[in-house]
């Protein structure tokens, strides 16, 4: 095997360098649409990793969180009264009736994972805004518009811990646990952002010296042979 000092040296060079260099940080971001069925979930950045360990580079999952949303299938109709309540406002009483919309079933899911679980639930309520109407017979009769937010929606958000960070950086697998209740839920996607940082494979010490050791020998071999034909 032919060795030379010129190449050696910048081997040597490369190595102390690839050594020394700092890292830099990135983002990830990855989303499974479970269509609410319940079961496990498993992020897989195993491809990541294993693209920047081909290229050099030891990534570290250093921070993230994670977070679902969904809507369930909730019935819409019918519209159920409930009770009515008179009051008397300036002397005319004001009769308002009392709704609830759908089913009356309180929606509910929960993502467990490594270090804690995430929640949300709904109901089927909503709010009934009484519109006061003509004032007949010394009573004020009241129509009612039905007007409804976040129906049937749930969510959830959480930051990963420390022990979460473990578990993603022993394998590149981080899992998920998906508990629903109540009407089934037409779309819920689980979403887990991380920042990671990407460093040089540390060079062990032994690969330095011995490119040192190498280098060494080859320039007195030379200067031998110099000194010889001299």
């Amino acid at each position: 095997m032919h060795f030379s000092v010129k190449s050696l040296v910048h081997t040597t060079a490369f190595l102390a360098a690839l050594a020394g260099s700092s890292a830099s940080a990135a983002t990830v971001s990855q989303t499974i649409d479970t269509f609410g069925t319940d079961g496990g979930y498993e992020f897989d950045f195993t491809s990541l990793i294993a693209s920047q360990l081909s290229s050099g580079f030891a990534l570290t999952f250093t921070g993230g969180s994670i977070g679902f949303e969904g809507n369930s299938a909730e019935v819409a109709s019918p519209l159920v009264y409930n009770f009515s309540q008179t009051v008397s406002e300036g002397g005319i009483d004001v009769t308002t009736n009392f709704y609830t919309y759908g089913d009356e079933v309180t929606d509910f899911a929960t993502v467990s994972y490594t270090s804690g679980t995430l929640m949300d639930d709904t109901n089927s309520d909503v709010d009934i805004d009484t519109v006061f109407g003509p004032v007949i017979s010394g009573e004020q009769e009241n129509d009612t518009t039905i007007s409804f937010a976040d129906f049937g929606d749930v969510a959830g958000f959480g930051m990963l811990t420390a022990a979460d960070l473990t578990d993603l950086n022993s394998d590149g697998l981080f899992g998920v646990t998906l508990l629903t209740s109540g009407n089934p839920f037409q779309t819920l996607g689980i979403t887990l952002d991380l920042t990671y940082t990407v460093a040089p494979v540390p060079v062990p010490a032994s690969a330095l010296l011995l490119t040192s050791a190498l280098g060494s020998i080859v320039a007195m071999r030379r200067r031998k042979q110099r000194s010889i034909r001299s």
